[in-house]
């Protein structure tokens, strides 16, 4: 099975755990960042970010970008 990137385990746990409609509204910054530059798609990660900080609790937040760590043999 291939490796998701960053980005899509991002959406992913964000839409699981916070329902469509909100993931919508927290991703809206990050449409088309994977043609950005790196720096470009970090901006647009990090606006992201601080929109589930005001959506989701630490406990939240912490599950979100723990279901996004890369897995390591």
């Amino acid at each position: 099975m291939p490796k998701k990137a960053w980005l899509e385990k991002f959406r992913q746990q964000i839409t699981e755990k916070l329902g469509e409609e909100k993931a919508a509204q927290i991703l809206a910054c990050v449409e088309g960042a994977e043609s950005l530059p790196v720096t470009g798609k970090a901006r647009c990660i990090a606006e992201a970010i601080k929109r589930l900080e005001f959506c989701a609790d630490e406990r939240l937040l912490a599950g979100v970008l723990h279901g996004c760590a890369c897995d390591f043999p």
